[in-house]
């Protein structure tokens, strides 16, 4: 049977992709294992259904001899030295895993969660080991991993950085290590929301106007002229009444009403830019340098001696 590591990841959200697309290529459940440190396993949920363990963070912690040196050493112990070396030879899956395992030490103490696959179908890349399954040694047939039902769990893990240091880094040498410091930064975006709306519309209003017509009207002039000459009239001197008609007109005003076009009205939307402050706490990992004893730490000015 092989075992190949399908990476290893600082958040438990990427974590779930990457057990979704191993059982996405076949594999069940029950073949993979969360390796991470005891810190990490306690946030884990129950409902992921794989195997998780902290055996490998534990047992080599603080210590920077492999596991596979301290096999190689219990052949040249003696028997009371071997029986107090704190290695298990017997244990074959765990060996296994410490093999594959073994460029993510770093990751798995620090808290990296290792997603580790038992791979019956030899996956490229895998390595072969006889009678390991992710809990130690039995039968391949009956592999099987308990689901972790005593862990207490939240939903997340709180962590900021996205970054997978899936690969230890070439260029540090045994007597280096490398820490990394993060912050978080502030990504703004903005949502269009409606402020409020604009009604536009036309009233009709009355109001009373007044306007100066000029109109004509006739009227009769009556002039009386005495005759002085009393020159005698030709006809009858039979007196009768006689009567002239004369017309008299005058204008009369007629009032209609029409419709006028007086003004015309544009509507329409400007945008307008204007800049706003936004602001929000947002944490940032300092370097807190302390020494023990008489240590002098070249290139922080900041030694704190305990």
């Amino acid at each position: 049977m092989s075992k190949f590591v399908k990476g290893s990841y600082l958040t438990l959200e990427e974590a779930r992709v990457a057990i979704d697309e191993v059982v996405a290529d076949g594999y069940d459940k029950n073949l993979i294992t969360l390796v991470t440190n005891r810190e990490t396993a306690d946030t884990l949920p129950n409902d992921l259904d794989v195997g998780v363990s902290t055996e490998h963070a534990d047992k080599n912690n603080g210590d920077d001899e492999s596991f596979m040196d301290k096999v190689k050493n219990v052949f040249t112990m003696s028997d009371d030295e071997a029986e107090n070396a704190n290695v298990d030879t017997t244990d074959e899956g765990y060996e296994a895993d410490e093999s594959v395992l073994s460029s993510y030490k770093d990751d798995i103490k620090n808290g990296s969660i290792v997603v580790l696959v038992d791979d019956f179908a030899e996956e490229t890349g895998a390595e072969d080991f006889d009678n390991s399954t992710p809990l130690g040694t039995m039968d391949s047939a009956d592999a099987t991993v308990p689901p972790v039902d005593s862990i207490d769990t939240t939903d997340t893990l709180d962590t900021i950085d996205t970054t997978d240091y899936s690969t230890v880094d070439p260029t540090l040498t045994d007597n280096e290590e490398k820490l990394q410091l993060k912050e978080e930064r502030l990504d703004v975006g903005t949502t269009e929301v409606q402020t409020g709306e604009v009604n536009v519309s036309k009233t009709v209003n009355e109001e009373n106007q007044t306007i100066d017509v000029p109109v004509k009207h006739e009227e009769v002039t009556i002039e009386r002229h005495p005759v002085t000459d009393e020159a005698p009239t030709d006809g009858s001197l039979d007196l009768e009444a006689e009567t002239i008609n004369i017309p008299v007109t005058e204008e009369q005003i007629d009032v209609n009403k029409r419709a006028v076009v007086t003004d015309e009205v544009t509507i329409n939307k400007e945008t307008k830019e204007e800049v706003k402050e936004v602001s929000d706490t947002v944490r940032k990992e300092d370097l807190d340098v302390q020494t023990h004893g008489d240590v002098t730490v070249e290139g922080e000015d900041d030694n704190k001696p305990l």
